[in-house]
């Protein structure tokens, strides 16, 4: 086993800078469910899209999940100590990994049969991972993000998909060309989200189509909203007192789910 140097401690900690990922091309993945995950990814040899560079990890974890057949990557020993110093997290958890970068190339193509999401200038890691998370969840593969959004590989981000995004293509793309692009598709639906839109429980949900979501303060954009066949709105109960709007998250959670109950099969 190999241990850390100065120079590998300085790189895990500059991966938190957005400059420093893009430039090396690396990001951070820390705690053991997400690591092993990744390693169980790694391994397919045939569907692997994240490719493991290295594993930072205590005695404990490495006598336990080191020294996979086949393994070709390099596994460092460190302290808990050790990796509270150079960890992303409060409490870092026996583990991390430095991974290559996963750039996907985006197939209008196979988009034109599903459901999708589109996100317009997202800004906090917290609600990309948990959407990431939700589509996984609901069995969306596709996001395209406009290319002012958070950086997928901010570690708040990765951290909050819960491994999901091995499994989410995310696109950072020009947003508005490509929603064009699809309107084109025959029987295509754009939906955008707004507040003063149709009711969501009222209205027919058709598919294939990509559902629009905005920044955590403003919504979408008027270019954006224009783009959009239908604007659906999440009502709220109780018309003399509720919030001012809801979480893009939650918002993504229950339109996800009213989708994928209007096509249950």
């Amino acid at each position: 086993m190999l241990l850390l140097s100065k120079s590998k401690k300085k790189l895990i900690r500059s991966l938190a800078m957005k400059k420093i990922r893009q430039a090396e091309k690396l990001f951070l993945a820390e705690g053991d469910k997400m690591v092993r995950d990744l390693i169980v990814h790694h391994m397919d040899r045939t569907e692997a899209l994240y490719r493991i560079e290295s594993v930072i990890a205590t005695d404990e974890w490495i006598a336990v999940n080191g020294d996979k057949p086949g393994q070709d990557y390099d596994i460092f020993r460190t302290t808990q100590a050790e990796l509270q110093e150079i960890s992303q997290q409060q409490a870092p958890n026996q583990v991390m990994a430095i991974v290559h970068q996963h750039i996907p190339e985006l197939e209008i193509s196979q988009m034109k049969t599903r459901l999708s999401i589109g996100l317009e200038y997202l800004q906090d890691p917290g609600n990309l991972g948990t959407i990431i998370r939700l589509a996984d969840w609901f069995g969306i593969r596709n996001i395209l993000c406009s290319e002012n959004c958070v950086d997928l590989y901010n570690p708040k981000t990765i951290q909050s998909t819960m491994g999901s995004f091995l499994r989410v293509n995310v696109y950072y793309v020009d947003l508005p060309s490509n929603i064009s692009s699809l309107r084109e598709e025959k029987n295509y639906m754009v939906y955008g989200t707004g507040q003063n839109g149709n009711n969501l429980f009222h209205t027919p949900l058709f598919l294939p189509g990509i559902i629009l979501f905005g920044n955590e303060a403003n919504g979408l954009s008027p270019d954006i909203m224009d783009l959009a066949d239908r604007i659906l709105t999440i009502p709220y109960h109780d018309r003399t007192s509720h919030p001012d709007s809801l979480n893009v998250a939650t918002a993504a959670a229950i339109l996800c789910a009213e989708f994928r109950k209007a096509h249950a099969k």
